[in-house]
């Protein structure tokens, strides 16, 4: 690629379309390199080290929304059965709403309404590096949202909450312990999770 400080706004263009390329376009993954590049272009416009940046002006590839093809039956049932036994909803309740990893980790059993085949997505828990896991908001305002349970869902959920000793509450008089549904030894989804600070 050029020095994106010594090119016109058309030889940005060009390197943009060659880095991205179509494939990547129609996958709606075209954004964040030609965005960094953009930011840090607008840094050194800021630092006066050059007077303008080459990429205003510069249309990116449009980003198309990318269909979601769910997995075949089959598979997941190969899948559940291919895990410990106590993560074998967290399988089933994957596959059976589109939930996001830790949404699935972060979900409070008051947050089941399983006699009227539903669930609430009100957190989610956060991995970060050198921090102990911990309960945050989902990751946009629209992943607030009430998910509607298939029938094999809310049985194998019912069966998880009556086998498995992670699905109750520990007792804990302080009002920001949650009971998740995957708290317990060992997995990531402790029961002391505590949400995070404002």
């Amino acid at each position: 690629m050029p020095d994106p400080c010594r090119c016109a706004p058309g030889q940005v263009r060009t390197a943009n379309q060659a880095r991205c390329g179509n494939t990547d376009a129609r996958s709606g993954k075209t954004g964040r390199w030609p965005t960094n590049q953009a930011r840090r272009l607008a840094a050194v416009v800021a630092h006066k080290v050059v007077n303008s940046s080459p990429c205003q002006g510069t249309k990116l590839p449009k980003r198309l929304p990318v269909e979601v093809t769910p997995l075949a039956t089959a598979t997941v049932h190969a899948l559940a059965d291919a895990v410990p036994e106590r993560y074998r909803a967290l399988v089933v309740l994957a596959a059976g709403t589109g939930m996001r990893q830790g949404e699935c980790f972060g979900l409070d059993i008051d947050h089941l309404d399983l006699d009227n085949h539903s669930l609430r997505v009100e957190q989610q828990l956060v991995l970060l590096p050198y921090r102990d896991p911990f309960l945050g908001p989902p990751k946009t305002p629209a992943s607030h949202r009430t998910i509607p349970l298939p029938q094999v869902v809310v049985d194998t959920l019912t069966r998880h909450l009556i086998s498995s000793p992670s699905g109750t509450r520990t007792g804990s008089s302080s009002p920001t312990t949650t009971a998740t549904l995957y708290a317990g030894p060992g997995s990531p989804a402790r029961s002391g999770a505590q949400p995070s600070q404002p």
